[in-house]
């Protein structure tokens, strides 16, 4: 068999290229480079894959992994008082409803429970890890993950009720106070709520009555102003008191 030698004249000139050809500065070794320019590739897989994971959990749906008949919250929409304009409510009462309604969702701006930040990281890592048992995996749900904040979490009912009770405190006896989940129109599985406030007439003094004991001027009981439980009620159990809703019927 005939063996065709090969020698590099035989080569096309843009092949015969020797390094003992290249200029000086550009004849490199990894022994010339400085130690840490000497970069092996055994690691970079690992560090691909865990790139990889991070950009797949920020890509991920936060609702990924909602359960079934469960709704993400995100935030309330609004509290309407309905009579707000016609009847007053002191700012104290206002407060404290406010304060029964408040619930951050998840990723709230500054602890809103209104408005959320446009980037929500730690849902994105919870939903990419949540079900994975990797050392990576359990580092991320430790370290970046927020667990989801359900609407049933959330308990609206039981917030209502609460408010309903603030009402009564200030003299509101039929007040009422109610909600609606709103769901997400681009995501079925999210939610906001809204509370709806109706104060209604608010029962004030008319008059007071001492019974077995004498008049008492450090009552707190002031005539023709709203009956406040929190207030009078000490007053209340000592004395029996005539009040009526004005324009309530």
């Amino acid at each position: 068999m005939k063996i065709n030698k090969v020698t590099t004249a035989s080569l096309p000139l843009i092949i015969r290229v020797t390094t003992a050809s290249l200029p000086l500065n550009l004849r490199v070794t990894t022994a010339s480079l400085p130690l840490n320019l000497r970069v092996t590739t055994a690691p970079l897989p690992l560090i691909i894959k865990n790139w990889l994971v991070l950009f797949l959990a920020f890509s991920c749906s936060t609702t990924k992994n909602i359960p079934s008949g469960e709704l993400l919250y995100t935030g309330i929409q609004s509290i309407e008082i309905a009579d707000m304009d016609s009847i007053p409510i002191n700012d104290e009462a206002l407060d404290l409803i406010d304060e029964v309604l408040a619930c951050p969702p998840n990723n709230a701006f500054l602890g809103s429970s209104y408005t959320r930040t446009p980037i929500p990281l730690g849902l994105w890592v919870y939903q990419a890890n949540v079900y994975k048992k990797g050392a990576f995996n359990r580092w991320m749900m430790k370290w970046l993950s927020a667990t989801p904040v359900l609407v049933s979490a959330v308990k609206p009912d039981k917030r209502v009720a609460l408010v309903r009770n603030i009402l009564r405190d200030n003299g509101y006896f039929n007040g009422a106070s109610g909600f609606e989940v709103i769901p997400d129109k681009k995501d079925e599985k999210k939610a906001k709520i809204k509370y709806t406030i109706q104060l209604n007439q608010p029962y004030t003094i008319d008059s007071v009555e001492w019974r077995r004991v004498q008049n008492r001027a450090d009552t707190l009981l002031v005539l023709n102003e709203s009956f406040e439980l929190a207030n009078d009620g000490l007053d209340a159990v000592a004395v029996g008191v005539d009040w009526c809703a004005h324009g309530a019927g």
